[in-house]
This record gives C-alpha cells, structure tokens and sequence, in this order.
C-alpha cells in the first residue's frame, strides 16, 4: 500500500484536472476554441468543482485571456457548501491573447472544492462551451461580482469554462 504522505503534489495544476473525468471528458469533447472566442455575461459567476487528494498550497492562479479584453476578473476558492475561503478581488484583465497571473496565497487541505469565476464586465477569455454543466456539477450565480463571501449556487446555463489554474511557485511560470 502506498504512503500518500510521501506523494509529490504537483507545482502547477489546471482546475479540469482537478475537476475529474467528467469535466475533462466534456471538455475534450467540444471544439476548444481559439483566444478570445468565449464571452461570458457580465457580473455572473461560474463554480467549477474540484477535488484536491493532498494538501496544496496555492501561490498564483492563472488564467488565458482572449483577444478583447474589458473589466476585471476575479478569481475564488469556495469550500463546498459555499462558503469564500479566498478571493482575488478583482484584477483588471490584461494583456490579450496571453496568460495572466495573479498572487493568491492560501494552504488548501484534501478535500471538495469550487472555484469561482467572475467577471466585471463581457470580456473575452480562452476557454470551451459548456452546454452539459448541470450534469457535470457546475453552477451559476448571477449579479456576483464582485465574487461573494457565500456562494448562491443556482442551475448552470449557457455559459463558457474558462481555462484556469493555479501553482505552487511563487513566480506563476
């Protein structure tokens, strides 16, 4: 039997790794789209579930912008009944066409979580359609940005995943 003790934890993971085979299997079914093809409504959160097996401390997050950006973004870590446990705040969204990181600075311990992604205004990010959420355990929020202290999960709808991530270096790279 393993020592999962000793497990190495990875430096950099992308939140559909974590999300498990149902989200990656839905994403990889749909067409990824090119840089600045995804626009999601202003102010509306998506939570985006994972599930950490070990202890991470998270440095960075990260995320691809598209080719217009607008507004600002904001970034969260909600436990799985809702509740904030970090948030980025808002940072305005820049450059285009590029990846775009951000301090975060919080210890997650094994366990169920969400990631939550905002937006202050339509602006364009790299990411996938995501027709199939509700089946996948995505929810949405609307009029949630900045993100809140408690989430209000409601049924997904016709929004877009971002491709985000987060790392334990303290450079993002």
């Amino acid at each position: 039997m393993p020592d999962w003790s000793n497990t190495a934890v990875p430096e950099r993971v992308n939140i559909w790794t974590l999300a498990g085979s149902s989200l990656q299997n839905a994403a990889s079914a749909q067409q990824p789209l090119s840089s600045g093809s995804q626009n999601n409504a202003a102010n509306q959160a998506a939570y985006l579930p994972f599930v950490l097996p070990w202890r991470y401390p998270v440095q960075r997050v990260m995320w691809c912008n598209g080719g217009l950006t607008s507004g600002s973004v904001d970034v969260g870590i909600y436990t799985i009944g809702g509740g904030r446990l970090w948030s980025l705040g808002g940072v305005a969204q820049s450059p285009t066409n590029a990846v775009q990181y951000a301090n975060a600075g919080i210890v997650l311990s094994p366990g169920r979580y969400y990631l939550g992604w905002a937006q202050s205004a339509s602006g364009w990010f790299a990411g996938v359609a995501a027709p199939m959420g509700r089946p996948l355990g995505l929810y949405t929020q609307a009029s949630a940005y900045p993100l809140p202290a408690q989430a209000t999960f409601a049924a997904w709808g016709s929004m877009a995943l971002p491709i985000v991530a987060f790392t334990t270096s303290p450079s993002g790279i």
